[in-house]
């Protein structure tokens, strides 16, 4: 698949009220994931007890893909992405179905996404 598109990918969905994108991460700590022992930064504003974060490169190309990947090691803002911070809701909206997948867990092929904030929905003692 990658070979097809020449190792670009153009804006298939639409961050409401931000623009279009290729892809969307949406998080709620920090770091997103690892990769092996890198830390992958995708939000990292982001906090557990506040609302939602998200980054989503404008388009990935083989010329924006070693900024894209530089900002995820180290955290600095990504040059061609939208990011947001502490969001109650964030709606995504696909030309076609595209695969959604929330931690490591495949949820299928959706034309829309809705991620919701549930702020104070439990209490952790420590």
């Amino acid at each position: 698949m990658i070979f097809e598109r020449r190792g670009r990918f153009d804006p298939v969905l639409d961050v409401v009220g931000y623009g279009r994108a290729a892809l969307v991460l949406v998080s709620n700590v920090r770091p997103y994931s690892f990769l092996r022992a890198l830390a992958i930064q995708a939000a990292p504003e982001a906090v557990f007890e506040e609302g939602l974060d998200f980054l989503a490169p404008r388009s990935l190309t083989p010329r924006t893909l070693p900024p894209l990947l530089f900002a995820l090691a180290t955290g600095r803002p990504a040059r061609n992405a939208y990011r947001g911070h502490d969001l109650d809701r964030l709606e995504v909206r696909c030309d076609a179905p595209l695969p959604l997948q929330a931690d490591g867990e495949d949820l299928g092929d959706v034309t829309e996404a809705v991620f919701e904030a549930e702020r104070r929905a439990i209490s952790v003692l420590l």
